[in-house]
């Protein structure tokens, strides 16, 4: 049965062919319809998608019961926390919520980028994979922006009425400006304020670019390599053939 399972011990358990692009829709979802919904319907579906997007990422990820069970950990936290938002707007408790997905994320990226190192056969779930993981890095920075501009407020010059006690609108808009930052575009309607935020806005920037730059050269690698093998293999059994066929005509010979 085909399958893009973590092969790092007899624990592991095999992952479903299509785990990988589940989880890769439902952050396309996640980034693209909250911005366009506001007040409660926002903040529900916003919830729910990030649900969707942390289950996607267990079944993904947890393949082993040390990991599943830290997941889980992690997960639930986030889960209590994020749905918090509908009983209070504290700037703190937003704060605690901000660094749950920053933990949350943090673990599910070491991961994914441990299956994209130990995949020795390119296909398309390590394609999957790997836009999944640019994804969620972009996701990460985006809250540790979150956080950084309810402890710092000002750290970012947003829209007016964005602050620290409106969860739901910190995240989209920083969400966008993550993106925009990872991918190196720069509009410019965002921008940090502080030398600490610039800090952490450049060090997205670099790792994006090492990220796109590495990746593709490992994909790249990986495929040569499989067409050399197979082109060697196809060479080695053509040399047998011709082997076999010289033996047979000196057998013929002899009789």
């Amino acid at each position: 049965m085909p399958s893009s399972a973590f092969k790092f011990s007899k624990m592991s358990i095999p992952i479903p062919k299509f785990s990988f692009h589940i989880l890769l829709t439902s952050l396309i979802l996640l980034i693209i319809i909250p911005p366009h919904l506001t007040d409660i319907v926002g903040k529900v579906l916003t919830m729910v998608l990030f649900n969707l997007v942390m289950l996607a990422s267990l079944y993904v990820v947890a393949q082993q019961k040390r990991t599943f069970y830290i997941g889980i950990l992690l997960a639930i936290p986030t889960v209590l926390v994020g749905w918090g938002d509908f009983y209070s707007s504290a700037h703190l408790a937003n704060y605690l919520r901000a660094l749950t997905l920053i933990a949350f994320f943090g673990f599910v990226s070491f991961h994914l980028l441990k299956y994209l190192i130990k995949q020795l056969h390119p296909n398309t779930e390590m394609i999957i994979a790997a836009i999944s993981l640019y994804f969620i890095i972009a996701l990460l920075w985006a809250m540790i922006y979150v956080s950084l501009e309810i402890h710092y407020p000002g750290s970012f010059n947003l829209k007016a009425g964005i602050d620290g006690g409106d969860l739901t609108g910190l995240i989209n808009e920083l969400t966008y400006f993550s993106f925009v930052t990872i991918s190196t575009l720069g509009y410019g309607d965002i921008s940090p304020q502080t030398t600490f935020t610039q800090g952490w806005v450049v060090l997205e920037a670099i790792v994006g670019q090492f990220y796109i730059a590495i990746v593709l050269a490992r994909l790249l690698g990986l495929f040569v390599a499989e067409e050399t093998a197979k082109e060697a293999e196809k060479n080695h059994v053509k040399e047998m053939l011709k082997k076999a066929q010289s033996t047979h005509k000196d057998d013929g010979t002899h009789h």
